[in-house]
């Protein structure tokens, strides 16, 4: 297992974080993709695909100027797929200090071996003389992954555990006709280039703002302008009536700065304070060009890159309930049905699912279209879950609350309110064994000194301290 290991650093630019200063979700997640796909077609000698991936927390930001360390390593391999597994720590230059932000488990095909498996089937058919012939070819599977330590020993058993876990999920979903129509009707139709109509719905708001009022005098009859008035006695009566206009304007600002900040601290109920609003007003749409960066050595996009477009698509449609800053909590297990490849176009379709008080669901739906045939195709659907917080990140109250009307967007609200229940359980099961994790330098967290411990403690309360001062400024 160790030989397939594949280590990255990335620094997180400034053209990769949000204005707080903190990594995109989507940024990270490609960053997984590829070191998984190199972990991958190490161990493949050959071309390799994103099948799926399952569902990925953040628990630690990415800020501007950290260090990104990456760390994949293929668990096992199956007869044509193997299970890639991902963490990813961030390191503070200033302090040296470490932190887990999350880890993943992707899961890769490769090309050879499925032609090889296609061969074989087809083999099947032919006459016993000509099977015999075939059977007495060498042929080469998949090398096997061998486990050399207690710790991948562990990894080594869970990940064939998670496999029959998708294997399973994936063949009740076929087995049950209703589930897979509920999932076809809850899909999120695409906006191509045919369709004529707009791409966003109307703007929300809370109140209605007319931003001539703030300019208004005091005066009732205002008297009319002389144009024999001295030139110097104008421009001084304009520039006063312009600093007065400004100063309410800023006190009204800074008034309605201040209502927010109590909105989010108070406890509001969903009856009577939040505005309901349609899920159709939070819908966002994406068209995306595939081009050769975007593609590995055959032409087939990255997954990684498909889930930052699916990414970018929930921050747009999140955004449209007025929140002062967004986060991504984490996004759920997707398998892409079909993969594009470069000169294809993608369609990306987000609408706000569920609201949770502070956090929100978004389904993301995407599609694709070769624009030699005009046949556009499924290629993947997928849930985010966004926090809405303040300019000092603490987690704040959306004032508006969902009014499902139609089927498919009571079906989406009533599979929310499971998935969060099935999304928290998982969540707080990785808190609580990634902890015992080893670090990506190999050591584990049990075994390292008392004295190295506590200096590991005191350059964790440096860079809370060294947080706290840049949250300040």
């Amino acid at each position: 297992m160790d030989a397939t290991r594949i280590v990255m650093h990335q620094i997180v630019a400034p053209t990769e974080v949000d204005a707080l200063g903190i990594c995109f979700g989507g940024q990270v997640l490609s960053w997984i993709d590829v070191c998984a796909g190199l972990s991958a077609k190490t161990l493949a000698r050959g071309p390799c695909v994103t099948i799926s991936v399952d569902a990925v927390h953040f628990f630690r930001p990415c800020r501007r100027g950290d260090v990104v360390i990456i760390a994949a390593m293929v668990n096992r391999t199956f007869s044509s797929s193997m299970e890639v597994g991902v963490k990813v720590e961030a390191e503070n230059m200033r302090t040296g200090a470490r932190r887990h932000c999350c880890s993943a488990y992707l899961t890769f095909v490769s090309l050879k071996s499925k032609a090889r498996l296609q061969q074989q089937q087809q083999d099947k058919a032919l006459p016993p003389s000509q099977q015999q012939q075939q059977q007495q070819q060498p042929k080469q599977g998949l090398p096997r992954v061998l486990p050399t330590s207690s710790e991948h020993r562990r990894i080594h058993i869970q990940a064939d555990a998670r496999r029959q876990q998708r294997l399973a999920a994936r063949q009740a979903a076929a087995a049950d006709p209703q589930r897979a129509a509920a999932a076809a009707a809850c899909r999120l139709q695409p906006i191509t280039h045919r369709e004529g109509c707009p791409t966003l719905p109307p703007s929300l708001s809370l109140t209605r703002y007319s931003p001539a009022a703030s300019f208004t005098t005091s005066s009732q009859n205002p008297t009319p302008p002389n144009p024999t008035t001295d030139a110097a006695a104008a421009i001084a009566a304009a520039v006063a009536a312009m600093e007065a206009a400004a100063g309410q304007q800023q006190q009204q600002e800074e008034e309605a700065q201040r209502q927010r900040q109590q909105r989010g601290r108070l406890v509001v109920s969903d009856s009577g304070v939040r505005r309901r609003v349609p899920p159709s007003a939070t819908t966002a749409y994406m068209t995306q060009s595939v081009l050769p960066q975007h593609a590995n050595t055959l032409g087939i996009t990255f997954g990684g890159q498909v889930m930052s477009w699916m990414e970018q698509c929930a921050y747009i449609s999140a955004s449209r309930l007025r929140g002062t800053h967004l986060l991504t909590a984490g996004m759920d297990s997707v398998t892409f049905a079909a993969s594009t490849k470069v000169g294809d176009i993608l369609y990306i379709t987000a609408q706000v699912s569920a609201i949770f008080g502070a956090s929100l669901e978004v389904m993301i739906s995407v599609f694709g279209e070769t624009p030699a045939d005009g046949n556009v195709f499924h290629c993947a659907d997928a849930f985010a879950t966004l926090v809405v917080t303040d300019l000092q990140g603490a987690p704040t109250h959306i004032p508006f609350e969902l009014e499902p009307s139609s089927a498919a967007e009571r079906l989406r609200y009533e599979g929310a309110q499971q998935r969060r229940a099935e999304r928290l359980a998982m969540r707080g099961a990785m808190a609580a064994v990634r902890t015992a994790r080893a670090s990506l330098d190999g050591c584990s967290p049990g075994s390292e000194p008392a004295e190295q411990q506590q200096l590991l403690q005191q350059q964790r309360s440096l860079e809370a301290v060294v947080e706290g001062q840049q949250l300040m400024q």
